[in-house]
């Protein structure tokens, strides 16, 4: 038994890159105004790159909200293929917000601040594509729970994920070049999910 090859046509691949490219920007803001919310609410009299604490509770909340943007436009989309429930954009805000915590905590005995690894600070981006590719594997991990319902091997999507927000990070975060790594994301990601799509589906869908 497979997904109805008829809904997995080169149009709403277009579709769903489309809406995943528009949606980055979005999702990036989103992640900055609620981490800045968080740093003003409760550590107000630091400074803004604010200390390794505040940084792990600052980017848990900017990974949980840029997961949530994300997510749900992937749900949205998805939706129309695949009965998949709404807990698709709960599972993959928290992956994100996780991985975020757990890079805070790690940086912390190093005296590294989560902040001074920004998508904003500097050239180096390898950093931040690293950190988005253990997000997006997280998250990933955590939605193979719902995909595992509709299809067989879902644990691929975790490497997709990874694959595809590692390549855009790499991307992304240069001078006007947002929309090019967001594409690069939208199509690997695309591209892995079609292959789970294409297989094998789960007798529970």
């Amino acid at each position: 038994m497979t997904i109805s090859q008829e809904k997995l046509t080169t149009g709403f691949w277009l579709k769903w890159a489309a809406a995943l490219v528009v949606a980055v920007p979005f999702a990036i803001l989103a992640g900055l105004i609620a981490g800045s919310i968080v740093h003003a609410l409760f550590w107000p009299q630091e400074p803004d790159v604010g200390t390794p604490l505040s940084n792990i509770f600052v980017y848990l909340a900017s990974g949980a909200v840029f997961g949530a943007v994300m997510y749900t436009v992937q749900w949205a989309a998805l939706r129309s293929i695949l009965p998949i429930s709404a807990s698709w954009i709960l599972l993959g805000a928290t992956g994100f917000a996780i991985g975020e915590t757990l890079v805070g905590i790690a940086l912390w005995p190093l005296g590294v601040l989560r902040t001074t690894l920004g998508m904003l600070q500097g050239e180096a981006h390898e950093p931040e594509a690293v950190i988005l590719a253990f997000c997006a594997a997280w998250a990933g991990l955590l939605q193979t729970r719902e995909l595992n319902r509709h299809v067989h091997a879902a644990r691929w999507w975790v490497v997709g994920s990874a694959m595809a927000w590692g390549a855009g990070g790499l991307v992304m975060f240069r001078p006007r070049m947002i929309f090019v790594g967001a594409a690069l994301m939208a199509l690997i990601s695309g591209y892995m999910l079609d292959r789970e799509l294409k297989g094998p589906v789960s007798d529970a869908s």
